[in-house]
């Protein structure tokens, strides 16, 4: 399973795991840092509580009901979601892509935005959407 609430104190990354959702290498890079809390200030203190205290049901039964091309995107050292959650996701969709992404946490957008980006284009050349 993934990161919990509560496994392991983030580093100077304020009220939630914010370093967490960081390649290791990267959990402590004052930038990405600054990025992620910018974010958190902007959403405010009650949609972290809420987001914190969030049940969510199993959902991979519904995804099969999904017929559109998808692209499920792991990153490897993501800490917040386990390689297998995502793995699993690809194959309950019937019609999905899985890639991997290395060197890589939780934050795809703003840790390799670029590679993202190139995958992202990639599949959507491929898929002809």
């Amino acid at each position: 399973a993934g990161f919990r609430p509560g496994d392991r104190p983030s580093r100077e990354a304020g009220d939630i795991s914010t370093a967490m959702g960081l390649h290791p290498d990267r959990e402590t890079d004052p930038v990405l840092l600054d990025r992620l809390r910018g974010m958190q200030r902007r959403l405010g203190p009650e949609v972290r509580k809420r987001q914190a205290a969030l049940v969510r049901r199993d959902g991979y039964a519904d995804l099969g009901r999904i017929a559109c091309p998808s692209l499920v995107v792991a990153c490897r050292q993501d800490r917040l979601r386990s390689f297998a959650e995502t793995e699993r996701m690809a194959q309950c969709l019937p019609n999905s892509t899985f890639s991997i992404m290395e060197d890589c946490g939780h934050m795809a957008p703003l840790e390799k935005p670029k590679e993202l980006a190139a995958l992202l284009t990639g599949w959507i050349e491929r898929t002809g959407l």
